[in-house]
């Protein structure tokens, strides 16, 4: 558990080594002033007033009898935010000198942590990033929260995208600005990635040939996409889409009232009155396991069932001209299987007449 020390035996910023020359008094002036007003800053934070609102413990619950002598004794709360899962750095409001960093935050930038004390907090970010970086500190205060790409200076490592949160120090002479930042570079991934796919999705849904529209557990419409639109008139939509779920629940009773096509879907060929057919296929989105929505898809199948009635009749038409073929062929072969008999008899007739001239039957059998 550290201790705080008392404000006056605090050490100066950036001590001179033995030996060396005193350093200039408006120097050593602005250094002492810093070095007491961090010591403020960090009284102020191990006070409890701030952090206790935060629900962070400030003090351990001790007996009364012990309380007296802890209270000199400050938990170690500065390191438990220095080293916690978020990047934490204190910064100087005027000048933006780094004052204290947090674990995190010498990791994200691959700076020892020797290197960053005493560092310029523009020096980080590239010179777009700056201007923002800047109203950080200076309009701490404001509370302002800022997403900033964060280099880092180990090779091979990507930069960071990180949300910063500033609040001013009340301790301190409020000449010390916090900033808490939070590594976002993944929630920006995801972010980018989902609306990639909205777009794709709002792309392929509007680019559809088929009627597609949401409807509310009431009835009403939600959403129509274009196809529907060039499809239907607007005032011609609601009145469709009331006679297709009419249709579909005269199935329903049948269906134990629509369970099983509630879960699978269920498809029906609908008569729109117009000389129209539809292929219309009705599915349900569910939200907490009931019943939110109504998704309607509409195929225009006018022309397939014309041309499937076509077909139809050249089918019949073929069956009819394949039953004809069959005939004929049969009434061929009954022709050559009379024929075989008949040449027989005729040239039986013929050698009749040249042998016996007198037989007058010969020319009425060959007549016959």
């Amino acid at each position: 558990m550290t201790t705080t020390p008392p404000k006056d035996k605090l050490p100066l910023a950036n001590p001179q080594a033995a030996g060396s020359p005193p350093a200039e008094p408006a120097r050593a002036a602005s250094a002492s002033a810093k070095a007491r007003g961090l010591a403020d800053f960090v009284e102020g934070l191990v006070s409890g007033s701030r952090l206790r609102r935060s629900g962070l413990p400030t003090k351990p619950e001790l007996p009364n009898a012990k309380q007296d002598e802890a209270e000199e004794d400050p938990p170690e709360l500065l390191d438990l935010l220095l080293q916690g899962p978020d990047a934490v750095v204190v910064l100087h409001r005027e000048q933006g000198e780094v004052i204290e960093v947090g674990e995190r935050f010498i990791e994200w930038t691959g700076i020892p942590r020797e290197q960053l004390a005493g560092k310029l907090f523009l020096d980080f970010f590239h010179e777009p990033e700056r201007k923002i970086a800047r109203t950080l500190y200076e309009d701490a205060g404001a509370g302002g929260v800022h997403v900033l790409e964060l280099p880092c200076a180990l090779p091979g490592e990507r930069p960071r995208l990180v949300e910063f949160t500033a609040a001013q120090s009340k301790a301190g002479k409020g000449m010390f600005a916090v900033l808490i930042g939070r590594d976002v570079g993944e929630r920006a991934a995801t972010e980018r990635y989902l609306r990639m796919e909205r777009d794709r999705l709002n792309l392929f849904i509007r680019a559809m040939r088929d009627t597609l529209v949401l409807l509310s557990s009431a009835g009403d419409i939600l959403y129509a996409n274009p196809a529907a639109e060039q499809t239907f008139e607007p005032y011609e939509l609601p009145v469709v889409c009331h006679r297709w779920m009419t249709e579909f629940s005269k199935n329903d009773r049948s269906d134990l009232q629509g369970l099983t096509s509630a879960y699978e879907g269920q498809t029906l060929e609908v008569d729109n009155g117009d000389g129209r057919i539809f292929l219309v296929t009705r599915s349900f989105l569910f939200e907490s396991g009931r019943k939110s929505t109504v998704m309607l898809m509409a195929k225009d199948i006018t022309d397939q069932k014309l041309i499937e009635k076509q077909n139809h009749q050249l089918e019949i038409e073929l069956i009819r001209e394949s039953k004809l073929a069959e005939f004929g062929t049969l009434s061929a072969g009954i022709a050559h299987n009379l024929n075989g008999p008949l040449t027989g008899v005729l040239g039986f007739c013929e050698l009749l007449q040249l042998t016996r001239s007198d037989v007058k039957e010969i020319e009425h059998i060959r007549r016959q």
